[in-house]
């Protein structure tokens, strides 16, 4: 394995006291020579994840690592164990990784490492840290992106999105492409997007503007808003136990209309589309849109009112 050479080794730091425990850290850099890669993977814990194109000849790689121990000096000899390393994937050339390199001996000790990336032109990218928020921009192809408990923010694009975070929020925007996010504790905003959108958290808001594609959306705390233009026979789908909904969608969808509003009331505004309502009540609604067919809008909620306008 090709070791990559470091550029810069900057001070050694002491970063806290956590009961009898020290945590000390170490910021350097490295940079890989651009083959230009295809894809590039990133594995790292306990730190931020950075990725973004910028105009440079190599990828550069920022990293902070961090360690803790029972004292200073002890911590910092056990910074020397832990290694950022960057180099083509054994089995596929056109795949760069960076990854965190940490002995099993030290793996309770909390060890981690924090990493800005820049590369010369877009790519794929797979990104999976833990404990640390991820940011991407300017990518292309798929992108996909993991954290166990930070926020994910992801713009700018040309193909598909997935963010997965279990505790923290979602932005995702300008992206042409289908876009699946997934939180367990957070809002979620997807803005600009040009394909299809799944989104689900269990405790947040859902925001979804999208040009095309199918929306399905579910909460079980919060508002949903969602402005979509899927196809004529699309699907806009969106639940919540607790909280209003509200779509804006096109006048020219062919659906199967079924709108619920538990402990509110239910908003429907016919008057410039052909709808046939088989029945109607303050808190439900059932029909079709433009005579139906393979299309679909489902609202429900438990607990505050729908609203759907047409446009």
């Amino acid at each position: 394995m090709r070791r990559v050479q470091v550029l810069a080794l900057a001070l050694v730091s002491l970063a806290g006291l956590t009961g009898c425990m020290v945590q000390a850290s170490r910021d350097f850099s490295l940079t890989v020579p651009w083959q230009p890669y295809e894809r590039l993977v990133i594995r790292t814990h306990n730190g931020r994840v950075t990725l973004a194109v910028a105009d440079v000849a190599e990828v550069r790689v920022d990293a902070q690592t961090c360690v803790r121990a029972s004292d200073y000096h002890q911590a910092e000899g056990y910074l020397n164990q832990i290694e950022v390393l960057a180099r083509a994937d054994d089995k596929d050339a056109r795949t760069l990784v960076v990854e965190l390199r940490v002995p099993a001996a030290l793996s309770t000790l909390s060890p981690g490492s924090a990493l800005s990336i820049t590369v010369p032109a877009p790519c794929a990218a797979d990104i999976d840290t833990s404990n640390g928020a991820i940011s991407v921009a300017d990518m292309r192809s798929r992108v996909a992106a993991r954290t166990s408990n930070g926020a994910i923010e992801i713009h700018d694009v040309d193909g598909t999105v997935t963010a997965t975070t279990h505790n923290g929020r979602i932005d995702v925007h300008a992206v042409r492409g289908d876009v699946a996010a997934k939180t367990s504790n957070g809002a979620v905003v997807l803005r600009d997007i040009l394909g299809a959108c799944q989104v689900e958290t269990a405790n947040g808001s859902i925001e979804i503007v999208s040009h095309e594609g199918d929306v399905h959306a579910a909460t079980s705390n919060g508002a949903v808003h969602v402005v979509a233009a899927p196809p004529d026979e699309g699907a806009v789908v969106a639940r919540t136990s607790n909280g209003q909904i509200r779509l804006v969608l096109p006048r020219t969808m062919t659906a199967r209309l079924s709108l619920r509003a538990g402990n509110g009331h239910v908003n429907l505004d016919t008057l410039d589309v052909v709808a046939d309502i088989k029945r109607r009540e303050r808190e439900f609604v059932r029909g079709t849109l433009n005579g139906g067919g393979a299309g679909e809008i489902l609202a429900e909620t438990t607990n505050g009112s729908v609203t759907v306008d047409f446009r």
